[in-house]
């Protein structure tokens, strides 16, 4: 009778370290995933925005009468 407790409390404290140990996994996996979004959201900010100084300024430049918004 003791030998079967004590084996159920070893499985389940597997269960519940394999449990914890697959939740922390994904955490990280979603911390990844998020910063990699940020960053890609970055660069393609400074994309557009290094794009709009360029064609602001060779649209100055060319015609100097028109204005470029």
């Amino acid at each position: 009778m003791v030998l079967e407790v004590l084996v159920v409390l070893v499985v389940l404290e597997v269960l519940v370290v394999l449990v914890i140990l697959v939740v922390l996994e994904v955490l990280v996996v979603l911390v990844v995933l998020v910063v990699l979004v940020v960053l890609v959201v970055l660069v393609v900010l400074v994309v557009l925005e290094v794009l709009v100084v360029l064609v602001v300024f060779t649209c100055r430049k060319v015609v100097k009468s028109w204005e470029c918004v």
